[in-house]
């Protein structure tokens, strides 16, 4: 028996259809980790599957549960971490539009910066300098820790003997460096996961700290 629930399906694929041209929409009951809606774009005919197999896009591959470069999302594990060890979210810190690590200069994507920001703020404007800053704060083994955690790195039992993929989280070792830990701060680097991990990650948020399986 499918988990998805038809109408937010049909939403999901109308709207996907109308502006996703390669993407993937999921919907997840944080609660209870079961998937409410999957939909991956383009789309392709069942009936017309040779078409499929020539179009650059890819429309075979199931983008929902497909491992992908994250990016500034993962910017909510390391906000969840910080918090869990009880790093103050109103501490203030200096975005000047760039960080030095250890003679590695690192740019925010608002050049100018953001000036004075808290973690909210932070988060709002997606400053990866704060990031950067948090992550060095945490390391590389509480970031892995927490990141492992909250379902990176792992397989999705979606159905017996069908799993998502396991995506790539690195470990601790392979961060020798802190512009290592940096890029891992704020997304970059190696890592990688599907939109159901994400979905995961940001479940364990709203429900109080379980990440759903």
């Amino acid at each position: 028996v499918l988990t998805l629930d038809r109408e937010l399906q049909s939403i999901c694929e109308t709207v996907g259809a109308q502006y996703i041209n390669k993407g993937a929409i999921v919907i997840m009951d944080p609660s209870t980790g079961k998937l409410l809606a999957c939909a991956s774009f383009p789309s392709y005919d069942p009936d017309n599957v040779a078409e499929s197999l020539t179009d650059e896009r890819g429309p075979l591959l199931n983008r929902c549960f497909a491992a992908f470069p994250v990016g500034s999302t993962f910017k909510v594990t390391l906000a969840a971490a910080a918090l869990d060890m009880g790093i103050d979210a109103g501490a203030s810190y200096d975005c000047t539009g760039w960080i030095d690590v250890s003679g590695q200069p690192f740019k925010c994507h608002l050049l100018s910066g953001h000036g004075v920001i808290d973690m909210k703020k932070a988060m709002v404007e997606s400053c990866n300098t704060y990031f950067i800053n948090l992550g060095g704060q945490l390391g590389a083994e509480k970031i892995v820790d927490y990141a492992q955690n909250l379902g990176f790195g792992r397989q999705t039992e979606l159905a017996p003997g069908l799993t998502s993929a396991a995506g790539l989280l690195p470990k601790a070792s392979e961060l020798p460096n802190p512009a290592d830990v940096a890029n891992l701060s704020f997304g970059q680097g190696r890592l990688l996961a599907t939109p159901v991990q994400l979905c995961q990650m940001v479940a364990a948020v709203v429900n109080g700290g379980k990440t759903p399986i």
